[in-house]
């Protein structure tokens, strides 16, 4: 008997052990989309091959052949769960690898992931940044190695160069990059102008960019400031109900504090400055109550343990503006019940229990409290005014309300409304104006969304892609002193700081990259241009 049991368990022993050898997982690698300006469709084949190369194992790894992963994957927008479901089945793949390469400037940003389907879960994410194209490889050598030792339990050093891509990873430059640089990182000639700001164009760097983690909430406004005195600058987001707060540091984003809100409420703008002189900034919620159609905004301030309200229902559209010579000032302006607004924009200022609405401003007919602002563009020390109509043309008033210039193209371009007689047949819209940057050395930042309907429907507006203009006053008219590159979704909000707390400024968006629809939840991110 003891033979007998001996002899069985080396049978045993030696099948198990052959059905390991023999046990071989299949790996669907989808191409990744690529996010650029410009032609880069030959990525996909490059990261396809590198990635293939270093996962693929003998008896262990198969990688499925890219034409018969072609054949399942027709188009790359919006691949859902049930998607990627249909395609593993249709391709008897183990796990599937998928992702994204986006472009911006000189910089790259990969975003990857890899699904267990049998377990029907994501094993791993990924999400790596690289200053130029040229350091995609490693990149991708990096992804590999981590793959191959948390699924596969192989630990290896893939070479670099034991792969080239179909083509020499570079890009010309596009004409609408900013003048001081090329793609390629080298440095041209500027030609003496107004510079944006004295740090967010240094002549003798190449444009970076920083890219944050999908977020899977669509972002409608973004504000900067220390919102806790801790000397570091925070990043406040609202969806249509819900505050995130969040700080940049080091590369990486931290959560702060996440505020839920009522879903009788619909938050339309934010704003962050210290009007109260505590050195802890305030935030600004302009809310509006979606039952009585009433604004109900509100102010939250740091107490040292968490977010307090310190005022509320309050009956104001609230905007910070920056004052050529004031700087930061908190701007009100009230609502009526069936006019979007009413009186005049005036200057709210704290008398230590509330704020109260002083000095008035005088603007031209038509301007509201969140399409225009406030600089010295001729620099002469005078206050000027630029403003977005409600055609989305740009307009620039001098100190007597006098228009000086009208833009003949379109500028801005938002998503975000007020409803006009809501629940009557009557019932309108009112598409609130995007920001306008005016900085402090004469120069207008200013966005341009460009609209899948283009702007023939008044009462619906959608945006797929966007970028941003720097204008500078010429003597006859603002002039385009650089475009950025195009991002591919909608700018929903921007702003002008130190967003990663390095002591540098860069320009940071809020990019809704991919719409909720039915089951599927919508994605933004966050986006900081360096120079």
């Amino acid at each position: 008997m003891k033979k007998l049991f001996n002899l069985i368990t080396i049978t045993l022993l030696i099948i198990l052990s052959c059905s390991c050898a023999f046990a071989q997982s299949r790996v669907a690698i989808l191409p990744f989309k690529i996010n650029a300006s410009s032609d880069m469709s030959y990525l996909k084949d490059g990261i396809f091959d590198m990635l293939s190369s270093r996962l693929s194992w003998e008896e262990k790894v198969i990688i499925i052949d890219k034409s018969e992963v072609e054949k399942q994957v027709p188009h790359l927008s919006n691949l859902n769960e049930s998607d990627i479901k249909r395609i593993s089945t249709a391709l008897k793949a183990d796990y599937v690898i998928l992702g994204s390469v986006t472009l911006f400037g000189g910089s790259v940003s990969i975003d990857a992931k890899v699904l267990d389907i049998l377990k029907a879960k994501q094993t791993l994410t990924f999400f790596e940044q690289c200053k130029n194209i040229d350091e995609i490889i490693p990149k991708i050598n990096k992804i590999s190695e981590e793959v191959n030792e948390k699924i596969f339990g192989k630990a290896i050093s893939p070479k670099s160069q034991d792969i080239k891509l179909s083509q020499p990873l570079v890009q010309e430059p596009s004409i609408h990059d900013h003048p001081e640089k090329s793609f390629q990182g080298q440095t041209v000639p500027v030609v003496p102008s107004l510079p944006l700001s004295q740090t967010f164009t240094p002549a003798t760097q190449t444009s970076t960019f920083w890219k944050s983690r999908n977020f899977d909430f669509e972002i409608k406004g973004m504000a900067l400031g220390d919102v806790d005195n801790d000397r570091k600058n925070e990043t406040v987001l609202i969806t249509n109900q819900d505050i995130h707060v969040y700080r940049i540091e080091n590369s990486q984003l931290y959560k702060i504090k996440e505020i839920n809100g009522k879903k009788s409420v619909k938050y339309l703008t934010v704003d962050v400055a210290d009007i109260n002189k505590n050195s802890k900034a305030e935030i600004f919620i302009t809310s509006l109550n979606t039952l009585s159609n009433t604004l109900d905004s509100f102010v939250l301030e740091w107490n040292g343990k968490n977010f307090e309200m310190i005022l509320k229902d309050q009956g104001w559209y609230f905007r910070i503006i920056n004052h050529p010579e004031k700087g930061q000032l908190l701007m009100g302006q009230k609502k009526g019940i069936n006019d979007v607004f009413i009186g005049g924009v005036s200057e709210l200022l704290w008398n230590g229990r509330e704020y109260i609405s002083q000095n008035q401003l005088k603007l031209p007919k038509g301007i509201n409290i969140f399409s225009f602002a406030l600089g010295n563009l001729f620099n002469k020390n005078e206050e000027m005014m630029v403003c977005l109509d409600s055609n989305d043309h740009l307009r620039l008033y001098n100190n007597k309300n006098e228009e000086d210039w009208k833009s003949g193209e379109y500028y801005g371009g938002g998503e975000n409304y007020i409803d006009i007689f809501p629940g009557t047949e009557s019932q309108e819209r009112y598409y609130i104006p995007q920001r306008i940057i005016v900085s402090k050395l004469q120069e207008i930042i200013v966005v341009k969304n460009q609209a899948t309907t283009g702007r023939l429907l008044s009462q619906f507006r959608q945006y797929n892609n966007g970028n941003f203009e720097s204008l500078s006053w010429t003597g006859a008219g603002l002039s385009s002193k650089w475009q950025s590159e195009k991002l591919s979704g909608y700018i929903s909000d921007y702003s002008l700081g130190d967003f990663d707390n390095d002591g540098k400024i860069e320009l940071g968006l809020a990019l809704l990259s991919k719409r909720g629809f039915l089951m599927q939840k919508p994605q933004s991110v966050i986006i900081t241009y360096k120079k």
